[in-house]
């Protein structure tokens, strides 16, 4: 199961495409070093007024592209949530090859937000 060349894509005007239904979607674990184009989150000022950190988990589906179809954070502070799915559904990845087709992948993003000062 290796990584293909991706072709240049614009996935942020790119449409969604829609979920393949009756296939098994396998998960690839941790992608951030996996991206193409990863892209990191703002600190949210709410979340830094209050002194918010730690690490967020996104689970996002890859298509068959490489676009980010769907992105949920499943653990980390509630302030860091929604700017780490912002920043997840951004990012871009090279798609991944099955017996040299490729295929929809479940991955985990972790972006980690340091103590504030």
């Amino acid at each position: 199961m290796g990584q293909a060349n991706a072709p240049e894509i614009n996935c942020s005007t790119a449409p969604l495409l829609k979920r393949p239904s009756g296939r098994h979607i396998i998960s690839i674990g941790v992608v951030n070093g996996k991206a193409l184009e990863l892209v990191k989150p703002k600190y949210p000022a709410a979340a830094r007024s209050v002194g918010a950190f730690g690490t967020v988990e996104v689970q996002i589906l890859i298509d068959d592209r490489g676009c980010v179809n769907e992105a949920k954070a499943i653990s980390g502070h509630p302030l860091l949530r929604a700017e780490s799915i912002r920043a997840a559904e951004k990012s871009r990845f090279s798609p991944t090859m099955l017996s040299h087709h490729p295929i929809w992948v479940y991955g985990m993003i972790l972006y980690h937000y340091r103590q504030p000062k």
